[in-house]
């Protein structure tokens, strides 16, 4: 990262694809992959296409021998959600998973990270299949992960979540935390 800012784009799935964001799927193969010092703001989600997993980084995952929450490591790494966003999703799959920074966090670390919900997003999810729709502003899923210093502020942000039933999970850091090392 350097510090460098990332800004001005939009995450859009034209092509349809389960794992939806700036970078869809980070996975770590043989060597822990490390993501720090870096900044998104000034985008938006712009979605009209079946997806699941929904995020800056849409699914972070290890296909080591041994998993562990070490093998992707987020460190002081920042989300400013800051325009309007639209996510519809027409699709027959069970489960849907956003956050502001990872739409499904697997086997990561996440230290000093911070995201920023300053404007709209609606969200609209149509699916005979639904068995649960995870809103977090952090991670909207987490699994043999930890979070630590990190924070989650809605600044005059409007959140509309639809769904064609009344499965909806909701939470500021991560929701549907399963197997978490640590939330501190």
């Amino acid at each position: 990262g350097n510090c460098f800012s990332i800004t001005n784009f939009t995450i859009t799935n034209e092509s349809g694809g389960d794992n939806v964001g700036f970078f869809g799927k980070v996975e770590a193969t043989d060597s822990p992959i490390y993501i720090k010092n870096v900044t998104f703001k000034d985008f938006a989600f712009n979605i009209n296409n079946p997806s699941n997993c929904i995020g800056v980084f849409a699914k972070t995952a290890s296909s080591t021998s041994s998993p562990s929450e070490n093998d992707v490591i987020f460190e002081n790494v920042t989300v400013h959600l800051n325009k309007p966003s639209l996510i519809t999703i027409q699709s027959a799959d069970k489960y849907f998973y956003f956050g502001g920074l990872i739409g499904q966090c697997l086997d990561s670390k996440l230290l000093d990270c911070n995201v920023i919900l300053s404007h709209r997003i609606d969200m609209y999810v149509n699916s005979e299949n639904l068995k649960n729709l995870t809103f977090g502003a952090i991670c909207g899923m987490a699994r043999n992960s930890s979070i630590m210093a990190c924070s989650a502020n809605l600044i005059g942000s409007d959140i509309v979540l639809n769904t064609s039933n009344d499965t909806l999970t909701f939470g500021f850091l991560s929701i549907k935390s399963i197997f978490i090392g640590s939330i501190l």
